[in-house]
């Protein structure tokens, strides 16, 4: 399903003149046996299109890829915002952990987490506030059954 947003950094601008703009971004359903996971490594800011696959799935695989607005810039790694390179932040104000509660049906996992998101460190504050709040973080080796 289309995603919107836009294309990352990497794709050469004679690329992106022709491809689909509004498919910039994609996201994945997969079903099986009455079974049904939503995919999405991306959630641009401002969308929501994406919400009523994700409360109708049995497992969620969504954007984990940084916790702040700023994590780039403040650890050095560049001069863009997560929103500058397509992501929402985790903890920002419509971040996946206040505009996302999921479902009881849902298992929610966050994927595609970038090395600088504090939520990799188990003992941080903010990996605790992404459990408390009903998310599983990815990890090497994760195996998820439907």
């Amino acid at each position: 399903m289309p995603l919107g947003g836009a294309y990352p950094d990497y794709v050469s601008e004679e690329l992106r003149r022709s491809l689909t703009p509004g498919e910039a971004v994609i996201g994945v359903v997969f079903r099986e046996g009455g079974k049904q996971l939503f995919y999405a490594p991306a959630l641009p800011p401002g969308l929501s299109n994406w919400k009523e696959w994700a409360q109708s799935s049995d497992v969620c695989l969504l954007d984990g890829t940084f916790w702040s607005e700023n994590e780039l810039i403040g650890v050095g790694a560049s001069s863009k915002t997560a929103t500058e390179i397509g992501h929402t932040a985790l903890s920002a104000p419509s971040g996946l952990l206040r505009e996302f509660p999921g479902s009881p049906k849902s298992r929610k996992v966050l994927i595609h987490i970038n090395n600088t998101n504090p939520i990799l460190d188990e003992e941080s504050a903010e990996n605790r506030e992404a459990r408390d709040a009903g998310w599983e973080i990815a990890y090497d080796g994760m195996q998820i059954d439907l």
